[in-house]
């Protein structure tokens, strides 16, 4: 609850409002798996979503992409927090 209120106040406080500003830095789970080309199209993706369901579909295959490549790499990621998702319906940005 605190990292939302965080993001919250990080959003209201810019001029250039992205959906997710870690996204565009490439600070999020599982980005070190994607290359750069793969993180800008996810980031506008996710800034082009129309709607709560088409979301929740996009971002279900991505973490189960992400979490494919992990484990054919052997590598460890962090749980899950937090659904953009539900993010951007709060705010507005998908219905």
């Amino acid at each position: 609850m605190k990292n939302l209120i965080v993001i919250v106040g990080l959003m209201l406080a810019s001029t250039a409002v992205h959906a997710f500003p870690q996204y565009v830095s490439g600070g999020f789970r599982g980005s070190d798996l994607m290359t750069a080309e793969e993180q800008a199209a996810h980031a506008k993706k996710l800034q082009d979503m129309q709607t709560y369901s088409e979301c929740n579909v996009y971002m279900t295959q991505h973490r189960q992409e992400i979490d494919r490549r992990a484990a054919a790499k052997g590598v460890s990621l962090p749980t899950v927090r937090g659904n953009p998702c539900d993010v951007m319906r709060t705010f507005g940005r998908v219905k």
